[in-house]
């Protein structure tokens, strides 16, 4: 008796053994892997965060709710200040966008990685790409406050730390938080610490729908290049952003009837310069 209970201890000791060891073994692979930025997407937190933000995707498209397209927009893979699951340990690392499989050629921080840079949402009206998530943050938090300046202070509230808080490239052709955000998302005249009204601008925007169309004409947007957005309510456009000149016209096609739309001019540094025009199509 005593013998078949060695035994069996034995045998269950070995058991515990073998599950310890191979629970060591996935720890530490796993850790290897997020060491080495490259295999990144192949641990479980990237895959877990991708899933969510598919999620929050098929969440938008099936209601139509702009809060749910907020979710999509806002949610991050790590949070700011994050400084050990990538790279070296105790920096912030920029990571290039090969890396993450990011949809832009831009890098990124490693705490500033949310899901609109990983996770392509593709919408009847088009991509809900970098750009586009600003029209869908300004327009949410300017329905709500009726508010550009109020709207850019929460754009940057809920984006919790913006692009993060590594070193990014002072250019804004290189910095995707500077192109497509800044810091006044909404064009509302606030800076990064203080609220001021905007200084009156040249340029001008207006847009009215003509056969079925919507077109919109710009004057005066000197600090190129510029760009026209296009926003609607529940959704968005199938041209969300468009590089334009300094003067011109443009006519969206794709436009559903009886929707209401806003359009709005930023220029280079991502500062609304004409707008919000309100109209509905068409």
């Amino acid at each position: 008796m005593k013998g078949q209970m060695s035994l069996e201890m034995i045998i269950g000791l070995l058991i515990l053994l073998v599950v310890a060891f191979t629970i060591i073994r996935l720890f530490l692979g796993n850790i290897t892997a997020i060491e080495n930025i490259k295999d990144v997407t192949k641990t479980t937190t990237f895959r877990n965060f991708k899933s969510n933000c598919e999620q929050y995707c098929t969440d938008f498209l099936s209601s139509g709710n702009p809060a749910s397209g907020v979710k999509f927009c806002s949610s991050k893979l790590y949070k700011t200040g994050t400084s050990n699951s990538l790279g070296l340990k105790g920096v912030v690392d920029v990571i290039k966008p090969e890396d993450i499989e990011a949809t832009e050629a831009l890098s990124l921080c490693e705490d500033g990685i949310y899901c609109f840079h990983v996770t392509p949402c593709e919408t009847e009206e088009g991509t809900v790409e970098w750009a586009t998530c600003r029209s869908i943050l300004c327009n949410y938090f300017y329905n709500t406050y009726k508010d550009l300046a109020k709207a850019s202070l929460k754009v940057k509230e809920t984006m919790d730390g913006g692009p993060g808080t590594c070193s990014l490239p002072k250019d804004p052709a290189e910095n995707w938080y500077l192109k497509y955000f800044g810091d006044d998302p909404c064009g509302g005249g606030v800076s990064a610490s203080t609220t001021t009204t905007s200084q009156a601008s040249a340029a001008t925007l207006d847009c009215s729908p003509q056969d079925g169309t919507m077109k919109c004409t710009w004057s005066s947007c000197s600090n190129q290049p510029c760009s026209l957005s296009c926003s609607k309510d529940g959704g968005t456009c199938e041209d969300p952003q468009k590089t334009v000149g300094e003067s011109g016209s443009f006519s969206y096609t794709s436009l559903e009837s009886g929707k209401s739309y806003t359009f709005n001019l930023y220029d280079k540094n991502g500062a609304r310069v004409a707008g919000p025009v309100a109209k509905t199509c068409c």
